[in-house]
């Protein structure tokens, strides 16, 4: 893993500007325990283009790995503001929810980014159906 971190900072000196390898080193450096670099790398990705949703989605999860959910539940706004079909914006802040015992609300944002990803439906294999707002969470499972 040290290796790939070392790659890809070579990738982010040659291209600066490049959201996506911010956000792979950043996903590196967290895996690595990195945390302060993970933080300063999806800080990068936000000054390479303060209006990527990507950029503010990676910097939530970071937030979201150490603990500070209300900040990360505030990136996480940004993100879906700035891409309301971002998928992974919904589910995060679904997780997000769910960790701060918000259950109805996660349990919507976590069924509806369903609808505005359809790449997901490929792998959505399980017997659970999807659940509807409105739907009583008793004896619900999401695995």
């Amino acid at each position: 893993m040290l290796d790939a971190e070392i790659e890809v900072q070579e990738v982010v000196r040659q291209a600066p500007t490049n959201v996506a390898a911010w956000g792979a080193l950043s996903s590196i450096q967290l895996e690595l325990g990195k945390i302060n670099d993970a933080k300063t790398s999806a800080e990068s990705a936000i000054d390479a283009d303060p209006n990527s949703d990507k950029a503010f989605l990676n910097l939530a999860i970071v937030y979201k790995y150490i603990g500070d959910l209300d900040q990360a539940l505030e990136l996480i706004t940004k993100t879906i503001s700035l891409n309301p079909d971002n998928a992974h914006g919904y589910y995060n802040r679904a997780l997000i929810n769910f960790l701060r015992g918000i259950f109805s609300q996660a349990i919507e944002e976590y069924e509806f980014r369903w609808s505005i990803d359809s790449s997901s439906a490929i792998w959505r294999k399980y017997p659970y159906p999807v659940w509807q707002p409105g739907d009583k969470i008793e004896g619900k499972k999401i695995f």
